[in-house]
């Protein structure tokens, strides 16, 4: 079992220890980052996507930059890691 995590590197080493899942650090809306992690991984036969990004505030005060990283981290993030998990099948 592993999981992706971005920030609180202190919290994932004690998720890891507790439950033996191995963490791997990665901005799950950085398409390159993603790839680089799964590049880790042997085949998968399972994948749950439960990453999420959130903006407190009016939805018309959000910037272009900060939809683009919301999209990215909220929607675009499950077609990518399920892409990735794919390939990683295609090759064993």
């Amino acid at each position: 079992v592993w999981f992706l995590y971005e920030k609180r590197h202190e919290q994932a080493r004690e998720l890891s220890r507790q439950t033996g899942a191995a963490a791997i650090c990665c901005d799950v809306a950085n398409a390159e980052q993603v790839q680089a992690a799964f590049s880790q991984l042997p085949a998968l036969d399972a994948l749950i996507c439960n990453a999420g990004i959130a903006h407190y505030g009016l939805i018309s005060e959000i910037t272009p930059d900060e939809w683009r990283r919301i999209f990215a981290g909220n929607v675009a993030c499950a077609r990518r890691c399920r892409g990735c998990c794919e390939s990683s099948r295609a090759r064993s």
